[in-house]
C-alpha cells in the first residue's frame, strides 16, 4: 500500500510539473511594435507626468497609466490584488548641507562638490589645506609624492587629467572618487 501511494504521489507530481509548462513568448513578442513603444514612452516621459520625481503627483499619474495598460493587456497583478510594490522611502537633500573649514563657510555646488556620503553638517578644524591636483595614486603616478599632507585638509579635483589612462575597471580605477578619498586618508595617516 505504501509503495503504491508513493508511486501515485510521484505520478501526480510529474503530471503537475508537466502541466505548468511555461507560455511560449513568441506570440507576445510579436505584439510589441516600435510604434507602440514610442507611443507609451512619449506618454510616460511627457510633460503631463511632471518628471515623475519620487514621490510626486507626476509619478502617481505614471503609475496609474502603467496600471491601466497592464489591465488592458490582461496582465494579472503580481502583488496579491495590486500591480504596485510598496516600500518605505526616505528623501534626502543637499540643500541643507553646510561645510565650515576653519570658521569659513563654504556653499555646496558653488564652492565644493558634495560627496554623497558626506554628513549634512561638517565643521572641520583645519588651519591649513593642501591641493594635490587630481589626487591620483597608482603604479605610475603619485600626486602626493612631493606634498606634505600631515594635519592638513586635502583638496583634490574630480575626474582625471587629459591623456590619463588606466587598465583598471571603474571601481578599481585610481580616478574613482571613493579610491581618491581612501588614498587621501591613507596618505594623511602615513605622514602623521
Amino acid at each position: 500500500m505504501g509503495k503504491n501511494f508513493l508511486l501515485a504521489v510521484c505520478a501526480l507530481a510529474s503530471v503537475s510539473v508537466q502541466a505548468q509548462k511555461p507560455a511560449d513568448p513568441q506570440p507576445f513578442a510579436k505584439t510589441i511594435t516600435t510604434t507602440d513603444l514610442k507611443k507609451h514612452l512619449n506618454i510616460i516621459a511627457g510633460a503631463e507626468m511632471e518628471g515623475r520625481d519620487t514621490p510626486s503627483p507626476g509619478l502617481e499619474k505614471a503609475a496609474v497609466y502603467i496600471e491601466t495598460q497592464f489591465k488592458a493587456f490582461g496582465v494579472q497583478p503580481g502583488n496579491k490584488d495590486s500591480y504596485r510594490q510598496f516600500f518605505d522611502l526616505e528623501k534626502d537633500s543637499a540643500s541643507t548641507l553646510t561645510l565650515n573649514i576653519g570658521g569659513i563657510a563654504f556653499n555646496p555646488w558653488s564652492d565644493f562638490a558634495p560627496w554623497m556620503q558626506m554628513p549634512q553638517q561638517a565643521d572641520l578644524k583645519f588651519s591649513e589645506y593642501v591641493f594635490v591636483g587630481y589626487g591620483i595614486v597608482d603604479e605610475k603616478r603619485d600626486d602626493y609624492k612631493t606634498t606634505d599632507v600631515k594635519g592638513k585638509l586635502v583638496i583634490l579635483l574630480s575626474g582625471q587629467p587629459d591623456g590619463f589612462k588606466t587598465d583598471k575597471p571603474r571601481r578599481q580605477s585610481p580616478v574613482f572618487t571613493a579610491n581618491k578619498i581612501a588614498n587621501a586618508k591613507r596618505k594623511v595617516l602615513q605622514r602623521c
